[in-house]
């Protein structure tokens, strides 16, 4: 069963490659304090913050009619945010009536051939 996996893994992986320019694993990148960009924990040295982007930020609040906030600000952008939305309701009447949960139909057609496969093999 191991082998069966493993093979089916190996073929996924060959498929990915072939399929696309990128490498089979992703890594991801993330956006650190001071806008500083991590991939695999270590800081990208030759990454610098654009710097006419808070003045392009606030041309776009002024456009807008909105603000903008730095980290800084985060209880002031809540608030403002709170203000904007009130108090309503939070869900939806009726809305969560029509919700079907799939993952168990699809787990179960994605896993059907093999379950064929293992019957038809203790047969």
């Amino acid at each position: 069963m191991v082998r069966g996996l493993s093979l089916i893994s190996l073929l996924v992986a060959l498929g990915v490659k072939l399929g696309s320019r990128g490498p089979v694993f992703y890594r991801g990148q993330r956006v650190g304090k001071d806008e500083r960009v991590f991939s695999r924990g270590v800081p990208e040295p030759q990454y610098r913050p654009d710097p006419n982007a808070r003045a392009a930020l606030d041309r776009l609040a002024a456009s807008t009619h909105g603000a903008v906030y730095s980290e800084g600000q985060v209880e002031a952008a809540s608030r403002k945010a709170r203000e904007l939305l009130g108090s309503g309701p939070t869900v939806v009447e009726g809305e969560e009536a029509g919700k079907v949960p799939l993952a168990p139909y699809l787990a179960a057609a994605a896993l059907f051939p093999f379950g064929l496969l293992l019957w038809r093999r203790d047969r």
